[in-house]
């Protein structure tokens, strides 16, 4: 199972998984119901602050980040466009603290231990939970590949971000193809070492 947990010994990683989960409720809460300015940038310097205790260096949480952060910063473009950029400021700092948070549970929480703790305190069904492992765990393969893919399409000249409609679309096939080709070759290969190790979902 492809994981971003990284082993360490920082006071976050030692925090028992279910202690974790718990904290980023409250933490997500708190965040969605914070309207005043000033207590998002408090929330946002605080979710860095978690972060640099977790050992995540700065540059790290950007790239992990970036694609969310393009995102959000649309969305703050167009929010500050139509309501104010004093309104858009906080939402999106509250968000993106959202975002780090659970970048810095990624990077602290051993798969095992998470899926431990749904078990057995959450009572939550251990198919359901390596059913969603997997797909977690998909995701970060597919940003790379995604990434790799169109940089490489782009070197050969693939253009989708110019004319038409119907040219954009055509433009995007050198891109899917081969995100879909990758996603079925990992796939069958998950699937093929679950088979070997004697997993089913049939009791």
């Amino acid at each position: 199972m492809y994981s971003q947990y990284k082993a360490g010994k920082s006071l976050i990683h030692r925090i028992p998984a279910c202690v974790k989960i718990i904290g980023m409720i409250i933490f997500i809460l708190t965040g969605l119901t914070v309207q005043k300015p000033v207590f998002a940038v408090i929330f946002f310097c605080l979710s860095i602050v978690i972060a640099i205790a977790a050992g995540i260096h700065p540059k790290k949480l950007f790239l992990k980040t970036r694609y969310i952060l393009a995102l959000l910063l649309t969305g703050f473009v167009f929010n500050a466009l139509s309501r104010g950029w004093i309104t858009a400021l906080p939402v999106f700092l509250r968000l993106y603290a959202i975002v780090i948070l659970a970048q810095v549970f990624i990077f602290t929480t051993a798969p095992e231990e998470l899926m431990e703790c749904a078990e057995n305190k959450f009572h939550v069904n251990k198919e359901y939970l390596i059913s969603i492992m997997i797909a977690a765990g998909f995701l970060p393969l597919l940003q790379d590949s995604f990434h790799e893919i169109r940089t490489a399409q782009e070197a050969r000249g693939a253009d989708w971000m110019h004319g038409s409609l119907k040219s954009k679309i055509k433009g995007m096939i050198p891109l899917l193809v081969p995100i879909f080709r990758f996603t079925l070759q990992k796939a069958e290969t998950l699937g093929e070492a679950l088979t070997i190790k004697g997993y089913s979902s049939q009791k």
